[in-house]
């Protein structure tokens, strides 16, 4: 099944695959809750870290997302953010 902000399978770490295997199958948890943006906010040390292999600075740690073109992309709460080399990526609203 491939739906916008998902990703394939094939594209998590290890780590990750237990604990998101089922994410795959079906993106809504308990209450209706879409849990496919899960892992998105959680701290990391290096790409390697996070399901999108994207970890970067935020406030004073640094935090799993994703790339994008708009904050359409982004899960709810979170804004599209211009980075210094023509990159963009998803980052809490202020």
């Amino acid at each position: 099944m491939e739906t916008t902000g998902q990703m394939s399978e094939d594209l998590w770490p290890e780590a990750f695959s237990d604990v998101l295997g089922d994410l795959a199958e079906a993106s809504d948890g308990p209450h209706g809750v879409d849990v496919s943006w899960a892992w998105i906010g959680l701290s990391c040390s290096a790409g390697s870290d996070c399901p999108s292999h994207l970890c970067v600075a935020y406030a004073d740690h640094a935090i799993c997302t994703v790339d994008c073109l708009e904050t359409a992309n982004c899960p709810l709460g979170w804004i599209c953010v211009r980075g210094q080399m023509d990159d963009a990526y998803c980052l809490p609203e202020p």
